[in-house]
């Protein structure tokens, strides 16, 4: 009786790691994307905590606060920045940095081109004749105009008609 070893073909190896390949392709993007987006959706979370506790702030003091840490909300003091004071670059550039200013908006920052900026704006806000009361943007860099971050945008909201195709009124 023959004893006959199987064993794989050069060809058939390669047509397996070309398969591989071809589906590591095609997943990985759909992986960042859906890193992306729950990333932002965590921003878009803890925005809403930090305009909520804003609002419960106004009602107490009659005024909004530019500082995070006077708000009944946990924000890690790593993750706080001033508005005025944004840095330049950072080592964590798919991390949302949050920040209030001109006592009545707050916003999620990440230095990373593809991920969106993030704008509240409190209940007490008017600008000339356009009212920001209340309203939430998804905002695409105006400099980078990133297609990641238009995608992202989208599938929060819709295009703000008032504002233009980089601002997206978050539902």
């Amino acid at each position: 009786m023959k004893s006959h070893k199987q064993a794989f073909t050069l060809i058939e190896l390669l047509v397996v790691v070309l398969i591989i390949g071809i589906l590591a392709a095609v997943a990985l993007p759909q992986y960042q994307m859906a890193v992306s987006k729950s990333r932002t959706s965590e921003a878009v979370s803890m925005l809403k905590a930090i305009t909520d506790a804003q609002e419960v702030y106004f009602l107490a003091n009659g005024e909004y606060t530019n500082n995070i840490n006077d708000l009944d909300v946990v924000v890690p003091a790593e993750r706080m920045i001033t508005y005025n004071n944004l840095p330049v670059d950072t080592d964590q550039p798919n991390t949302y940095f949050y920040t209030c200013w001109e006592s009545r908006t707050c916003g999620a920052f990440a230095y990373n081109p593809n991920l969106p900026n993030l704008e509240f704006h409190m209940q007490q806000t008017t600008w000339g004749n356009y009212s920001f009361q209340g309203k939430h943007w998804c905002q695409v860099n105006h400099l980078s105009k990133s297609e990641k971050a238009k995608k992202l945008c989208q599938s929060m909201g819709t295009k703000d008609p008032e504002l233009g195709s980089n601002y997206y009124l978050i539902n």
